[in-house]
């Protein structure tokens, strides 16, 4: 195994020298693991947690895409903002985090940190022990990839719950 310099991260090398994947060294550090492809494309025992607006318009981006999938998912009840909206359908649960008020909107880092904190309390209740997310925040959102990150390992420290990062792939 091959230390990665950001964030912590082992990479393990295959036979043929291939890195073939990245996780967390620490035992008590978040669980988490980078992979190529779409948070669709995880296993149907992750839930999917991604970031909307409190007018729920999810129109563009991982949200539409998520929508066109699971349309049930237009339907969570919405809140205010920092609020995680869940939806349970087709045998998957999708976090709806809350992140900005309108959909032309960009999230503060504020915002979203209050939102991320609360998926890990609605986890945490639901009994969820598996995440899929995507770059979160940092695609249509423009958040920081390099802040956002250490959040999320903080907030997922001493969990049980295993998140699988999705980088999307064209």
């Amino acid at each position: 195994m091959r230390e990665s310099p950001l964030f912590g991260f082992q990479t393990t090398t295959d036979q043929k020298g291939n890195n073939s994947k990245r996780t967390k060294k620490s035992s008590d550090s978040a669980k988490i693991k980078v992979v190529a492809g779409s948070v669709l494309d995880a296993p149907e025992r992750f839930a999917i947690a991604h970031c909307v607006s409190v007018c729920k318009k999810m129109s563009a981006g991982v949200a539409k895409t998520i929508c066109e999938v699971y349309p049930e998912n237009r339907d969570f009840r919405s809140g205010k903002l920092g609020d995680v909206g869940v939806c349970r359908t087709q045998g998957r649960t999708i976090y709806n985090l809350q992140t900005k008020p309108k959909f032309y909107n960009k999230p503060t880092f504020a915002n979203f940190e209050v939102s991320v904190r609360n998926l890990r309390r609605k986890m945490d209740q639901r009994g969820d022990k598996y995440l899929a997310i995507p770059k979160i925040g940092c695609g249509r959102d423009l958040l920081k990839w390099q802040k956002v990150l250490p959040l999320i390992e903080e907030v997922f420290r001493g969990s049980d719950i295993q998140i699988r990062v999705f980088e999307f792939v064209e």
